[in-house]
């Protein structure tokens, strides 16, 4: 992971050591800042340590289909965050 997201390194911690086993977060684009931390929690998911991630309009359960879905829309607000 880059840069000192603590707060985010915090909560993915929590996820570590089964606090948390959800994301509420208002869009996936909040969750890309960079690539590191949109591979942390899909590997999270893979692992089964995240079952799903809610946003404002979408549900992204632990599917092939849904964590595709989930990294281009991050791969999308990453790309605009570069700009």
């Amino acid at each position: 992971m880059t840069g000192k997201r603590t707060a985010f390194k915090e909560f993915l911690k929590g996820i570590e050591t089964g606090k948390y086993n959800a994301i509420l977060t208002w869009s996936a684009g909040t969750l890309s800042r960079n690539a590191g931390d949109l591979g942390k929690l899909v590997d999270l998911m893979d692992e089964g340590q995240v079952a799903e991630i809610r946003t404002y309009d979408q549900i992204f359960k632990n599917t092939p289909d849904e964590k595709f879905l989930l990294m281009l829309l991050c791969g999308h607000a990453k790309l605009e965050n570069d700009y």
